[in-house]
């Protein structure tokens, strides 16, 4: 849908006539020179390598939806394409990697997120695990070290300031390798825990303060068990 999105642009700004159905006509026209989104002129990699992996993938689109030419054993999945007389094995771990990369890409297409050098990292490794469907060279980017940061806010009148920018100070001074890390976030009143939200790697924020309400960010918020309605 991203290129569906970048020849639709370019249809109504008459850069090209019209975006054909057939797919195989899409892939010609991300050939072209299209007027493409600021993200892909300042970091033509965001542009190339997912362009590479919806032509990569594109022989088995037809099959996979109309032929059920598909197969899983245990955590690989297998892709097969009768015209081609091909096939594809993605693990899980790929799979996971092309729906980070894909989803954090959209974000930042709409302006949700900031593609920064940070970030980037991520997604370059996301990029090298996906070598054998996108074919490109590699970064050579090793995996960002993982680690969870759970932030205590206190209430502060209604709301609960979080200093993410202090969080994001902390990381980056403890470790001295590339850190991936996820937020959970823990509103207390005392001792008494109000309410939680949890933000995946590609989903925390990049302000320096968020400001959260017991009832806001419902799309991350975590629901509480009995056990967890005071500190422990």
């Amino acid at each position: 849908m991203i290129f569906e999105w970048v020849l639709e642009e370019n249809c109504k700004s008459g850069n090209i006539q019209k975006v054909p159905w057939q797919f195989d006509a899409k892939v010609k026209l991300l050939n072209k020179n299209l007027k493409l989104p600021s993200l892909f002129k300042s970091q033509p990699h965001l542009y190339t390598y997912p362009k590479a992996l919806f032509c990569q993938l594109l022989p088995y689109r037809n099959e996979v939806i109309h032929n059920n030419s598909f197969s899983v054993s245990g955590d690989i999945l297998t892709f097969s394409s009768s015209k081609k007389g091909t096939s594809l094995t993605l693990s899980s771990r790929q799979v996971d990697y092309l729906v980070r990369f894909v989803r954090a890409l959209v974000r930042a297409l709409a302006s949700e997120i900031a593609i920064d050098a940070y970030t980037d990292k991520i997604l370059r490794h996301y990029l090298d695990i996906l070598v054998p469907v996108h074919g490109l060279a590699t970064f050579n980017q090793q995996a960002p070290r993982f680690v969870h940061i759970v932030l205590e806010v206190p209430k502060y009148g209604s709301a609960f300031p979080a200093d993410l920018k202090q969080v994001r100070d902390k990381v980056a001074h403890t470790f001295s390798s590339d850190v991936i890390f996820d937020l959970k976030v823990l509103a207390m009143e005392g001792e008494n825990l109000i309410a939680k939200w949890y933000f995946a790697p590609e989903e925390v924020p990049d302000t320096d303060v968020m400001t959260f309400y017991e009832e806001s960010h419902k799309a991350h918020r975590v629901a509480l068990v009995e056990s967890q309605t005071t500190k422990a």
